[in-house]
């Protein structure tokens, strides 16, 4: 286990995600490896939804933003 919860292969995974350079595939790296490991992504990047909207995806930032509402009201 890392020290910052996540086990190691999960961790590496998060690592080569934040090199991504391009906001929506990053956006997209971020929610498959939430929704893979059922965890919050382990770093303080802008949420998924926000990349997303960023990068004119509005379909997918709606849904992602929609997800996180739902995660915070539980």
């Amino acid at each position: 286990m890392h020290p910052i919860g996540v086990e190691y292969e999960e961790y590496m995974v998060a690592l080569a995600v934040n090199k991504i350079q391009d906001p929506h595939q990053k956006a997209i790296g971020i929610k498959k490896w939430e929704k893979e490991t059922g965890k919050d992504f382990p770093w303080g990047f802008p949420d998924a939804g926000s990349l997303l909207l960023e990068s004119g995806d509005w379909e997918n930032a709606v849904n992602s933003m929609a997800s996180l509402f739902k995660k915070q009201q539980n």
